[in-house]
Formats: structure tokens, C-alpha cells, sequence
């Protein structure tokens, strides 16, 4: 019998299959038991076909998978090629236990699916080839399938060697014959009994609704599997079999002893168009009742991956690179949950050991026509994954691989707030199953790649001696807080913390002689303009504070104390008006000359104080503890108190009818920034360790500057440039 079927084509992930079908003018009551076994396949995503007969009328169903154009105007051909390969993939890795066609013949079903003629019913011959594989499975089991069974056989012999049989020996004329029964193996076997029976049904009735030309192949193979059989095993004659017989449970037993006998009993039932199902080592068939209805459905998005896997080892094995799947070599990466062990596995890690790079990469069954069709569950799994593989040694480059991707950018990055969160690469293979269309190019640079894994590997290194220093900068600094207490004056109190910023600055340059010297632009500006003008010591102060906040202000340890980098910002301050407002009123106070800001030339032990409005006084001529032949700078808080004072700036009315913006910053700007760096110091360097966030803000105050108005560094030095020219030429 030759049926022309009446296909119809439905969508994967079909979203109303009964509109659909009535828009196809498919009268869906009639048939409504039918469909539920087709609707069940298509809402779990699956995808196949699904014959059927219904008065008189025989149905094909095909299920597309969302790679194969349902307007192409061959759509079955690729739809065969795609199941064709789902089965070339599933013989190198066995992933699917119950779908096997050997390469010979899965070789010729390509052939004669790929010839350039019209192919009358593709899914036809899908099946005949899929039918031959099945009778070659059956075939090969009984080539090597032995079973014996004990009966006992008369023997006669003149001696006696076995069991005597007493009632033939009573009977006997002849006494030198003596009657014995032995027992003997033969080969025998209930399993074999019923396969002969299948395949003698399946010749009878299934081979009736079959191609003429493919019947007659199939039925003489069938029969030479039989004669092998009855050639070799004892066939019970008197046992019947029936269709509803071979899913009854009578026939189910014989075959339940080992995995093998059910995969046997599988493969007799799937000559019936019986759809093979393999969960939880359980060989079985669904159940069908007619010789009509034949199915086969496959999960599109395993078998997606399992395809990925086999081009990315293809490409890996070609290039020196390692691949592992997470169903075949796993990629677990163990982690805690609190104290709970939990693990992560992304779907591949492909390794390039010698550029020291993993990507990990999670292939996705979807098709993405535009950016919002990535969503955020596809990568924030990747993004997890990807976090954890970070902690070894390895670079890492996170990667979605789809199908299909209609869009040019293939870069993504997730930002919040203008920081870069997560970035991550997309990549398509499709399934047209050519190595061409799939030639992977995996976009990262190797060197760049190389040159992260030494940042972390320097980040890491980094992050181990701040909080190595800042430890010990906290012991220097609860001894400091114990002797601010028991200070008696604030002049005691200033000396105290100058010492201790002495002590934040060594740990800052000995922590600089570690890192690669880096100057921020704000930074260089500055040392563009006015290197000339400049003590030594302070463009140390610059560059020392610079390093240390551009190698620090992005690794996230909150142990850092900043109040080393800090630390050279109030020293330069400090530094730079010492040899600009103070050099000044020493030379107006005969401390020193316009020479030097630091030679004393008065008397060694006399002591020249700038008197102030509110009673205070300011030491102009101390001499340095460390070195006697110098002046002692003043510190910020003997400089805030002379510029709060107004008979102290009054000395200054020559200098500044020459010079009114030095007047207006001195008089106004200067003396409140002092004020916030002093509590910047005291209050986040002296009593506690400055954070991330405060140096930023300190940061902040001295290079933060406007179109219309320069930053207080800028001014201050600009200054000092000013009153240096002044001093020379008095």
C-alpha cells in the first residue's frame, strides 16, 4: 500500500497548535486522543514527526526546529538532514542510548537525502534507513547472543555412565544394552522465541503500509535475521503474538533481565513505529495501537549543545586547545554557600594553555534577532561562572554561543552608573551542518590577554603589601592617639602628628619603590607648568601620591589605608608655602635671606615669633630637631593661624599691589582649604585609617577645578612662582 500523507508543518515551541491547524483547515475534534500525544512533544519544546492515520486519511506532523525556515520550499529535505545528523553526532559521543544508526548505513540515508532529485517522502525514507538500522541492531545481537538450556536425553551403552533409566532397563530383551538418561545443553531461548514472532508480525502487517521498493529490502533482511535464529535456538511453535501482545507485560518480562534485552525489546517494538524512549536506565517503547502511527522526537536544545561540542573540539583538537563539556569531561567549579559546598558548571571551558586563557562559554537554543533578546538569565549565569574561573591563574573570556544571531555587534557589556559591570562576546554557530559556515574565531588578543592575567597577578600582589603596611601604620598610629591625649597644648599636639606623618610618609615611599611610577594627567599638569618652581622633595610628594592612588583606587580592599598617599599631599602643601608665604615673613623677620628659605641667618639661639591679633604666637626661627643648621618648617597649623591673622597679612600690602590674585586666594581660598586638609588629616590619617572614599575627596578638593577658575594647587604654585620672583628681586 502506498498512502500519499497529508503533511503539515508546525513551529517549534508552536504557541496555539489548534489555531494553526484549523488555519490549515484540520478539523482538530475528530482526532483530539491523537493530538494530545502531538501537543505534549511540541510544548516541551521538542522536535520530530508524528504519522497517524485518521479516516482513511494518513497525517504526517513535522516539528521544525527553529534553525529550518518553515517557508523554505524544502523544508523536509533539511529537516532529514538535521535528524540525520543528530544521529552522526550521537554515534561519536552516545548521548542518546535509544536512537542508533550505524555509520554505513547512516551514510547512504545522507546520500540519498543530499541527491540533487526531488525525493519523493524524505521522511519515508528517513525511516527505511532508520528501519535497516534497526534490523542491523537486532541482527547483530543474535550474531552473538548465546543461550543453553538443560534437558535430559535416553543414552544406551554397554557400561554405565549416567543416570540408569530403571523402567526402559525392565523392558529391555537385549541385557547388554543398558538404558540411561543424561542431561545435555542446547541451545535455547524464550527471548529469541518472541523476536522471531515480532519479526514474522512485523513481515505480515507493518511491511504492508511501507514503499514497495523499501518493503521488499526491509522483509528480506527481516527474514534472514529469522533464519539466523531458527538455525541456531529451538523455536516454540505452539507460542501465538499479537500487536497489543508485544506491549502487554507477558512479553515486557522476557526481556527485563539485562539492559541489553531491553534495548532488544525496544528495537522489536520500534519496527512498529513505536517512538524509543530511555529514562533512568529503563529501555522502552510507547505504546501505539494501529500499524499506521510511527514517531520520532528529539530535544532540539541537547542536541544543540552536543553539535557545539563537537565543532569546538574539532577546532580545539586542530589548534592545540583543550575543550571540556560539562556532559562529557565536566567543568564543575566547587564554591561555598556560607559553609554549604556547592559547584557551578558552565556548559564548556575551552583552554588555550599556552596564552594562559580559559573561555567559558554557554551555548543558548535561541535565536536573537536584536540586543533584548539576550537576556539577563542567559548571561548572568556566564557572569557567575566566569567570576569563579577568574580566582585560578587562567585569563578568562566569557562567550554565548546561539544559532542564530541577526545583529553586527557582538560585543556586550552590561554598565551601571558608566562602570563597566560585565563584558561578554557572542558567537554564532548555526546548524546548516557546513565546517565552512562554522569556522571559529574566537576575538581576544593574546598579549592583551597575558597582560590582564599579570594586572590581577600585580593587583593581587598589590592588595597583600597595603594591607601588610597599613597593619603596621595602625599599631604607629593607637601609640600616636595615646600620646595626643596625654598632649598638653596644641603646639605639642601639632609636633605629635607631624611625627606620625613622618612615619605615613616613609611606609608611602617605600611602598612606591614597589610600583610602577604612574602620573595622573591632573598630576602631570602640574608638573608641566611648574617643575621649575617646585621644591625636589615636593614633586616626590606628587608622584609618590599619584602611583599609589592609580594603582589602588580600583582594587576593592577596604584593609588599604590611604592616608599614605594622603600623607604626601598635606607634606607638599606644607612644603610649597614654606618656601613661598613663610620664606617671606622670615626674611621680613631677619630669620633668613632671600638665598634660602631654610638657612638661618639671625642668631642660633634666638627666638623670632610672629605675634598675632588673638594673643598667639608662630615660632619663625626654630631649627630643625634632625638637623640643627636648618630652619624647622612650620607646620599647616602655625600656617592657618597666620593666615587668619590680619597684621601678618598686612606685611604682605607690598606684594600684593603687585599681585591681586595671590591676594584674593591667600585672603580667602588658601586659608579654608588648609582648614579642611587639617581636618581631612587629624580626623581620617591621625585618629583613623583614611578610606577609598575620603582620599577621593581630598583628591577632590586640591585638583578639582573649572572653566572659569584653577585648582588650589594650581594657585598655590602659581604663587610661589610669583613671590620667588618677588623675593629676587629684592
Amino acid at each position: 500500500m502506498d498512502l500519499q500523507p497529508k503533511t503539515i508543518f508546525l513551529k517549534e515551541s508552536e504557541k496555539d497548535v489548534f489555531t494553526t491547524l484549523q488555519e490549515k483547515g484540520i478539523e482538530t475534534k475528530s482526532f483530539s486522543k491523537k493530538f494530545q500525544y502531538l501537543f505534549k512533544k511540541v510544548y516541551n519544546n521538542e522536535v520530530g514527526y508524528y504519522n497517524f492515520m485518521q479516516d482513511g486519511v494518513l497525517y504526517k506532523f513535522i516539528i521544525l526546529p527553529k534553525s529550518i525556515d518553515i517557508n523554505d520550499s524544502e523544508k523536509e529535505k533539511s529537516f532529514v538532514n538535521y535528524l540525520l545528523h543528530y544521529y552522526r553526532i550521537n554515534n561519536k559521543y552516545a548521548y542518546d542510548k535509544t536512537k542508533k544508526i550505524p555509520n554505513s548505513v547512516l551514510s547512504l540515508a545522507f546520500e540519498s537525502n543530499n541527491n540533487t532529485e526531488q525525493v519523493h517522502d524524505p521522511v519515508a525514507l528517513f525511516e527505511f534507513y532508520k528501519t535497516k538500522a534497526i534490523l542491523k541492531n537486532i541482527e547483530a545481537f543474535f550474531q552473538k547472543y548465546k543461550n543453553y538450556k538443560r534437558v535430559e536425553q535416553d543414552y544406551i551403552s554397554q557400561a554405565i555412565k549416567h543416570k540408569l533409566n530403571l523402567t526402559k532397563n525392565i523392558k529391555e530383551m537385549n541385557k547388554s544394552k543398558i538404558h540411561q538418561s543424561k542431561r545435555v545443553d542446547v541451545m535455547y531461548s524464550q527471548l529469541a522465541t518472541v523476536s522471531y514472532y515480532v519479526l514474522k508480525l512485523y513481515i505480515q502487517k507493518r511491511l504492508n503500509h511501507v514503499d514497495i521498493h523499501n518493503a521488499k529490502v526491509l522483509k528480506q533482511h527481516a527474514m534472514k535475521i529469522n533464519s539466523l535464529i531458527a538455525r541456531r535456538y529451538g523455536i516454540d511453535r505452539s507460542f501465538s503474538l499479537s500487536l497489543p501482545k508485544l506491549y502487554g507485560h507477558k512479553v515486557t518480562k522476557v526481556f527485563q533481565k539485562k539492559d541489553e534485552y531491553k534495548m532488544l525489546l525496544a528495537n522489536l517494538r520500534s519496527l512498529f513505529g513505536y517512538e524509543q524512549l530511555y529514562k533512568d536506565s529503563q529501555n522502552m517503547a510507547s505504546i501505539r495501537h494501529d500499524l499506521y502511527t510511527s514517531s520520532l522526537f528529539i530535544n532540539p536544545s541537547n542536541f544543540y549543545e552536543w553539535y557545539v561540542y563537537d565543532i569546538l573540539k574539532k577546532y580545539a583538537d586542530a589548534n592545540g586547545k583543550t575543550i571540556a563539556f560539562d556532559k562529557q569531561e565536566g567543568t564543575v567549579t566547587k564554591y561555598k554557600l556560607n559553609d554549604e559546598p556547592k559547584s557551578s558548571n558552565p556548559d564548556y571551558i575551552f583552554t588555550d594553555q599556552k596564552s594562559n586563557v580559559k573561555i567559558v562559554i554557554d551555548a543558548k537554543w535561541k535565536t536573537i534577532d536584536s540586543l533584548s533578546d539576550v537576556k539577563s538569565g542567559d548571561y548572568l549565569k556566564l557572569q557567575f561562572d566566569n567570576v569563579l574561573l577568574e580566582k585560578s591563574s587562567f585569563g578568562t573570556v566569557p562567550y554565548l554561543i546561539y544559532p542564530v544571531i541577526n545583529m553586527e555587534d557582538r560585543v556586550c557589556s552590561v554598565t551601571y552608573e558608566d562602570n563597566n559591570i560585565f563584558a561578554f562576546n557572542l558567537l554564532e554557530i548555526d546548524m546548516n551542518f557546513t565546517d565552512k559556515d562554522n569556522s571559529l574565531s574566537f576575538f581576544y588578543d593574546f598579549k592583551m590577554k597575558a597582560k590582564e592575567i599579570e594586572k590581577k597577578e600585580e593587583t593581587e600582589a598589590n592588595r597583600n603589601k597595603g594591607s601588610q603596611l597599613s597593619k603596621v601604620i595602625e599599631a604607629s598610629r593607637n601609640e600616636t592617639i595615646t600620646k595626643l591625649i596625654e598632649a598638653e597644648n596644641e603646639e605639642e599636639k601639632e609636633s605629635i602628628g607631624g611625627l606620625f606623618d613622618e612615619k605615613l610618609w616613609q611606609k608611602s615611599e617605600a611602598l612606591t619603590k614597589e610600583l610602577e611610577i604612574k602620573v595622573l594627567p591632573e598630576v602631570q599638569v602640574l608638573l608641566d607648568e611648574f617643575s621649575n618652581v617646585m621644591e625636589e622633595e615636593s614633586i616626590t610628594f606628587l608622584k609618590s601620591t599619584s602611583t599609589i592612588y592609580a594603582h589602588y583606587k580600583d582594587i576593592e580592599d577596604i584593609t588599604f589605608d590611604f592616608s599614605m598617599p594622603g600623607s604626601g599631599l598635606w607634606k607638599l602643601i606644607e612644603v610649597e608655602l614654606n618656601t613661598s608665604l613663610i620664606w617671606q615673613l622670615r626674611i621680613l623677620s631677619k630669620v633668613c635671606d632671600h638665598y634660602s628659605p631654610w638657612i638661618k641667618t639671625c642668631k642660633r639661639n634666638a627666638r623670632i615669633d610672629q605675634g598675632l591679633d588673638s594673643g598667639k604666637k608662630v615660632s619663625l626661627s626654630m631649627s630643625d630637631k634632625k638637623d640643627k643648621s636648618k630652619l624647622q618648617s612650620v607646620m599647616l597649623g602655625g600656617i592657618k593661624l597666620l593666615l587668619d591673622d590680619q597684621s601678618t597679612l598686612s606685611e604682605f600690602e607690598d606684594y600684593f599691589r603687585h599681585n591681586k590674585d595671590d591676594e584674593n586666594f591667600l585672603k580667602n581660598d588658601l586659608v579654608n582649604v588648609i582648614e579642611q586638609v587639617i581636618e581631612f588629616r587629624n580626623e581620617h590619617a591621625h585618629i583613623r585609617a583614611m578610606s577609598k572614599e575620603i582620599f577621593k575627596a581630598l583628591w577632590d578638593l586640591l585638583f578639582m577645578h573649572n572653566e572659569k577658575d584653577d585648582n588650589v594647587l594650581k594657585k598655590m604654585l602659581r604663587f610661589k612662582r610669583n613671590m620667588k620672583g618677588y623675593i629676587d628681586e629684592r
